[in-house]
């Protein structure tokens, strides 16, 4: 399916096909969706059945016999990754919030600098260096290899990869660990959202106890001066939502280039990482990553953190089948200790099965 098909899709569930998305994407078992709609438990597994139908995934399992859940997981690591970010808030973290399908096609277009951009101080030590954080696996190498680049004088390193593959989550650990101060300028998850950098770049010399000028050049040229006494981290998430087909960023949005020009000057101490899902074409001296997927150790080490128990020849076809996704990975934790207690094996026998008509 097209990401145009998946969209036209998704828009014409019923209200009550997406709140039991909502609720599937969030890792909640089965038993637990219907409790909290007041549903039957077969009823919620009809409706899942359903939606995949709606998305173009079979209701009967794939030939190699894996589950059509996992495949409409992997859809929306595709092409919403960000239901599966925002579906995985904690309940506080959502509580007042408006259900993110439902609300989808009606949010404004919000430009609101000092609410999407975050400046983190972070103290360098041990703890932050990754190794205590059971959430962050297997990217070890990855870490190295970027350390490498910038050694080797990379300015502004380009991580690319598909949606989900954790590409967001190494740029932000990466910077936490080399960096005192992280700048951030989220460009937006989607075309109509994307932030102006006029507001971003306000804000960030605000953060940094710097006054803006009352010109976009003026204000760039400050922060230029900040970055060449200051070492300070750059993340610049989202990038592909500005770009058009040929990699260039779109008319209204051209002026994300000057800022690049800056951050890839030698006379500054910043270092800059881009998260995206295409690749930049604009003349610029910017170096790129491939971020590849988890390999199978890492999803062992992350199951075994969370008391799932990976022992188990079934961890291979599970990893094979969402391609060793990151979102994926975390994603299924939910189910699998809820509805199985932890049993890989009860699991996605379940889940080979359940479908067969």
């Amino acid at each position: 399916m097209t990401k145009q098909g998946f969209e036209r899709a998704l828009q014409k569930l019923t209200p009550k096909r997406r709140e039991v998305l909502e609720h599937f994407l969030a890792g909640k078992s089965d038993e637990d969706i219907a409790q909290s709609l007041y549903i039957s438990k077969s009823t919620v597994r009809q409706h899942i059945r359903n939606i995949c139908q709606e998305l173009g995934l079979k209701n009967g399992c794939n030939d190699d016999g894996t589950s059509q859940r996992a495949n409409l997981i992997a859809l929306f690591a595709q092409y919403k990754p960000e239901f599966l970010q925002q579906a995985t808030l904690t309940e506080g973290e959502n509580k007042g919030s408006e259900s993110i399908l439902l609300s989808n096609t009606s949010t404004d277009n919000k430009q609101d600098a000092c609410v999407t951009t975050q400046i983190t101080e972070v103290p360098l030590n041990k703890e932050d260096s990754g190794e205590s954080d059971h959430n962050f696996v297997g990217r070890d190498d990855d870490i190295a290899s970027l350390d490498k680049l910038i050694n080797k004088g990379a300015k502004i390193i380009q991580i690319i990869a598909p949606g989900g593959t954790g590409k967001t989550r190494l740029a932000q650990k990466y910077l936490e660990i080399r960096f005192k101060t992280v700048l951030e300028f989220p460009i937006g998850k989607e075309r109509k959202d994307i932030a102006l950098i006029d507001n971003l770049l306000e804000f960030n010399l605000c953060k940094l106890g710097e006054e803006p000028g009352q010109e976009f050049m003026v204000s760039l040229q400050r922060l230029k001066q900040k970055l060449q006494t200051q070492e300070i981290g750059i993340s610049i998430d989202n990038l592909e939502t500005a770009l058009d087909g040929s990699g260039k960023f779109i008319e209204q949005h051209r002026s994300y280039v000057e800022l690049l020009r800056i951050l890839t000057d030698s006379s500054i101490k910043s270092i800059t990482l881009i998260t995206s899902r295409e690749r930049l074409c604009e003349g610029l001296d910017i170096t790129l990553y491939k971020l590849p997927s988890l390999n199978i150790e890492a999803w062992y080490e992350y199951w075994h953190h969370q008391e799932i128990n990976p022992d188990t020849p079934i961890l291979t076809e599970i990893h094979k089948a969402y391609g060793g996704n990151a979102l994926a990975m975390k994603v299924l934790c939910n189910p699998i200790l809820n509805d199985f207690n932890g049993d890989i094996i009860a699991y996605w026998n379940e889940n080979k099965t359940e479908q067969k008509c």
